[in-house]
């Protein structure tokens, strides 16, 4: 019987396959999938999972746990012994064993091995490289995307070798020279070079179909816009402003709701009744289900039933206290609170003057533990692949400032044998590398000059110093926030690029690389005039 696929569809009851109205053949089974080339279909009968013929008879003596369709004419199967995949005739392709396997596309498939692994294997069942990921997905075009548990999303091609070196949190196939990517901020395109096309970020986007794009963003406006970024129609604006702006108005709800969680030890008492919890808190039970509730609205606890409660994953994260940095970041940002009081008047004053943190004056050791676990914590998440970047082999001698410093310069010295790093006591050396790691933008422009100008003195002739900073863009409000942060803690500011190229030439540099390590951090490279 010969029989174009097109005209066979799967019927409502997913048991039996239609030409068209008819039946296309005399039987049924518990359930079917659609026909694919080179004309079989799955099926699961009770004899188990296997293969048809156009006429429904089995297309082999073999039977199977699962089947599924035959793509690049090899369809995946899942046996007592694992996930492979069989020829037409059912037969192993290879004699691998698997915990998972997809479909071939373009002669190359995806497969999970049984330690949660996953690559890509070719049409031989032989893996296309060494490495191995928390997730890889399907090729198109000779390009796939990968994610990294650890650093992220990113593509690769045949041979295993990453096409760009942007990392995102989320990522998608290229489809017409642009891929879908979320960094921190959203949803945009990038091309090929991993790099964003516009400036904007969406809540969700769609692949570009003849050069336009469907996207919501932030004020859940539906918007059409084209390959730069242009919206080119509005499809729907109903956002409500006034619900938003009073919502800022009490952002500082959430700040306090978890600096009296922690302060209270809320994550290490659960999971446990209401009773339990109130016994090792030391709150009554009324005022114990009011706070819960409002941890349960930002997603930390969530009742089992409404008398035990537990941490959600997101929860989880501040627990154990004594070591989260979460936790400890929770503490200190109730700390940095009280500080914006000041804000109006800094505002008001016409002066940059620099003063000291509240984090400097600081005389309680739990509490300088707690900000110091704060920090280090923030700096190891942002600043652990630093040692990526290859500029480092071109120094001997590290000289490093501020607190994050102490995370930074390990990481360096654990991956280039070569390096050193100079102690205070030897003044008689000089660095060839100097680095500022989030430590300028405490202070204002003078007394970042000042401290530059000082770093000049103990740096070797063709030395270079590394700042390490958040830019502000003219095309985005994206810093700002941290910018009156810094206004308010220490009289310090976020600058933009220009604003740096000029600081640097004050203090005797020149600005001669700049590279993105996310969308929140970049590394500015300078060298003495």
């Amino acid at each position: 019987m010969t029989v174009p696929l097109s005209e066979i569809s799967v019927s409502s009851c997913e048991t039996y396959h239609l030409k068209g109205k008819s039946l296309l053949y005399g039987r049924t089974f518990l359930k079917v999938l659609k026909y694919h080339e080179p004309g079989f279909a799955p099926v699961l009968g009770d004899d188990g999972a296997y293969h048809i013929n156009l006429d429904g008879t089995p297309a082999y003596e073999y039977r199977f746990k699962r089947t599924f369709g035959f793509y690049n004419n090899k369809a995946g199967v899942e046996s007592s012994e694992g996930w492979f995949h069989i020829h037409a005739d059912g037969t192993a392709v290879y004699s691998e064993r698997y915990a998972w396997v997809g479909n071939f596309q373009e002669e190359i498939c995806t497969v999970r091995d049984f330690k949660g692994s996953y690559f890509h294997i070719d049409k031989k069942g032989i893996p296309l490289y060494p490495d191995r990921y928390a997730y890889v997905g399907d090729f198109k075009d000779g390009i796939a995307i990968i994610c990294d548990e650890q650093e992220g999303h990113t593509h690769i091609d045949r041979e295993g070798r990453f096409i760009h070196s942007k990392r995102f949190r989320q990522l998608d196939i290229f489809h017409k020279g642009f891929a879908r990517a979320k960094d921190d901020r959203g949803w945009g395109h990038i091309n090929k070079t991993g790099d964003f096309i516009y400036e904007a970020r969406y809540v969700s986007i769609e692949p570009f179909y003849n050069g336009l794009a469907y996207a919501e963003d932030n004020n859940e406006r539906l918007l059409l816009i084209n390959e730069v970024g242009e919206i080119i129609k509005i499809i729907r604006d109903v956002h409500n402003h006034s619900n938003d702006l009073s919502a800022d108005m009490v952002g500082f709800w959430k700040t306090w709701t978890l600096y009296a969680g922690i302060s209270l030890k809320i994550p290490d008492a659960l999971p446990a009744d209401l009773k339990q919890i109130s016994e090792r808190t030391n709150i009554s039970p009324s005022k114990l289900k009011r706070l819960l509730r409002a941890l349960w609205e930002l997603d930390v606890v969530r009742p089992v039933d409404f008398e035990t409660w537990e941490l959600t994953e997101k929860g989880n994260l501040l627990k154990p206290i004594e070591t989260s940095f979460l936790a400890a970041a929770g503490l200190m940002w109730g700390k940095v609170n009280k500080v914006w009081e000041n804000l109006p008047a800094l505002l008001q004053t016409a002066d940059e003057i620099h003063h000291p943190s509240f984090k400097e004056e600081e005389t309680d050791d739990n509490w300088i533990k707690i900000y110091n676990r704060a920090l280090d914590g923030y700096a190891e998440k942002d600043f652990k692949n630093i040692a990526d970047f290859p500029f480092w082999k071109d120094h001997t001698f590290l000289l490093g400032f501020g607190r994050c410093s102490l995370t930074i310069l390990p990481l360096l010295l654990g991956r280039y044998d070569h390096l050193k790093v100079l102690e205070s006591t030897e003044s008689l050396k000089k660095a060839d590398a100097i680095l500022f790691p989030r430590f300028l933008h405490y202070f204002p422009d003078e007394e970042g000059i000042f401290r530059l100008k000082n770093s000049k003195k103990q740096l070797t002739q063709k030395g270079a110093i590394y700042i390490f900073e958040m830019f502000l863009e003219n095309d985005t409000p994206m810093g700002g926030l941290f910018d009156l942060n810094m206004l308010a803690e220490t009289g310090g500011k976020v600058r933009s690029l220009e604003e740096w190229q000029d600081l640097l030439l004050s203090s005797g540099f020149e600005l001669t690389d700049v590279h993105k390590i996310s969308p929140a951090l970049s590394v500015l490279k300078g060298i003495a005039l």
